[in-house]
Parts: C-alpha cells; sequence; structure tokens
C-alpha cells in the first residue's frame, strides 16, 4: 500500500511538470513569492480559473506564505532543479565528446518513458476512480435529475443548509439557489479568485474565503456583505 502511495505521488509530480505553463510558473516563483495577480501577469495568464487550475496541480510543489503570497516548496525546488538540468542538457548544441552526446539523449529518452509511464499511470488512477463513482452513483441513465445549474466556470465548492445551496466558483462568486428547484435567489461577487474548500452557514450568515488571504461574512437572506 506505501508503494503504491509513493508511485502515485511520483506520477502527480510528473503529471505537474507535464505542461510548459506550470514550469514557468515554478521559475517565477524561483525568482521571487509572487500574489496571485502578481503571478497571472508575469505568467501572462488571463483567465483567473486556468491559473487556478495550474495552481492546483502543483500542490505540494508550491505553498503560500505568512502574507498568503505563493513560493516554492522544498520539493518544488528540487523538481525545478531536474526540468533545470533536463533543460541544459538539451540545449547544449556543442558536442564535447560523441559519448557525452549519447549519455545526454540516453537521459532525455529516460525522462521520455518516465513521462509516459506517469502519464498512463495518472490515466489509469483517475479510470479506477471513475469507476468506484460509478459503483457508487448506479446508472447515471437511470437517475432523476431534479434540476442543474450552468455557471460557465469552475465551482471551488458548494454545501447544502437551509434549504438553500451555496456555491463559490474559482472566479469569486458565490451563488444561493434554491434547494427544491434550482432558481438564483442571490449572487455575490467576492472581488477575486477563491481556492476556498468550505462554505459555512450559521446563524443567518455565509462565511467563505477568497482571494487567498480574504474571509467573507454575508447575510443569507440577501447576500449582502456584513
Amino acid at each position: 500500500m506505501e508503494n503504491v502511495r509513493e508511485d502515485q505521488q511520483r506520477a502527480e509530480i510528473f503529471d505537474a511538470l507535464g505542461h510548459p505553463t506550470r514550469i514557468l510558473i515554478l521559475k517565477a516563483l524561483d525568482e521571487e513569492p509572487l500574489g496571485f495577480a502578481d503571478l497571472k501577469k508575469k505568467v501572462g495568464i488571463e483567465s483567473s480559473g486556468h491559473l487556478q487550475h495550474h495552481l492546483n496541480k502543483l500542490d505540494g510543489l508550491i505553498q503560500t506564505d505568512e502574507y498568503g503570497k505563493y513560493r516554492l516548496s522544498e520539493q518544488g525546488r528540487e523538481a525545478l532543479l531536474i526540468v533545470q538540468t533536463v533543460e541544459k542538457a538539451a540545449s547544449s548544441s556543442e558536442p564535447e565528446k560523441s559519448r557525452r552526446g549519447l549519455r545526454s539523449t540516453q537521459i532525455l529518452k529516460v525522462i521520455s518513458i518516465l513521462l509516459a509511464v506517469a502519464l498512463v499511470a495518472t490515466s489509469v488512477i483517475a479510470a479506477f476512480e471513475y469507476v468506484q463513482l460509478q459503483s457508487q452513483l448506479g446508472n447515471p441513465s437511470k437517475m432523476n435529475v431534479v434540476w442543474k445549474r450552468e455557471l460557465y466556470v469552475n465551482i471551488a465548492y458548494f454545501t447544502v443548509a437551509d434549504g438553500k445551496v451555496f456555491t463559490v466558483t474559482l472566479e469569486g462568486d458565490l451563488y444561493c439557489f434554491d434547494q427544491k428547484d434550482g432558481q438564483t435567489l442571490w449572487s455575490q461577487s467576492l472581488g477575486g479568485y477563491t481556492a476556498s474548500n468550505q462554505i459555512i452557514v450559521e446563524s443567518g450568515r455565509v462565511f467563505v474565503g477568497s482571494r487567498g488571504s480574504v474571509l467573507n461574512c454575508l447575510s443569507e437572506d440577501d447576500g449582502k456583505i456584513l
């Protein structure tokens, strides 16, 4: 079981390094810690949702400091060092010795094979989780869908309380729907991205985090920020 967990962690790391934008993020954070907006600007990503997706993929390789800024973890620095070593070997155009050139080619082949294995492992894990989910839910074609809403952006979290469904998106928008028919009771922009994994509804108030370091308290009745 421990070996399976370690293999899964390695597969997640290789998957995280398999996108050029994520490597740019690691390089940017290697220079200095950056807040969400500054990182978005430096890497050149227009969508906050896309950046948050890449940050989620880099979980374990990056972390936030006491000011809410992103920085590399020790594991992230080691991963970036591997990437830089591979890039340095690939960009070397002066063949000092034929044996050294062959060695570099072999290293690149090994890394390519490891990346391929990691992608296959990730696909197998995803397929296994999907099968488990299907076995828990049963046949989706037989499910009775009462209502559904398309928010056109990834959902960060949702919860149900007092006959209402509270949903917050990665773009930082909080929605309140009627639990029975899905009608929008109110919506409120939290002023920035959110990676919140919890919404608390207590005593007529809704508590949710946004922009990495902001805690919001809203009225459960009309969504006004208190």
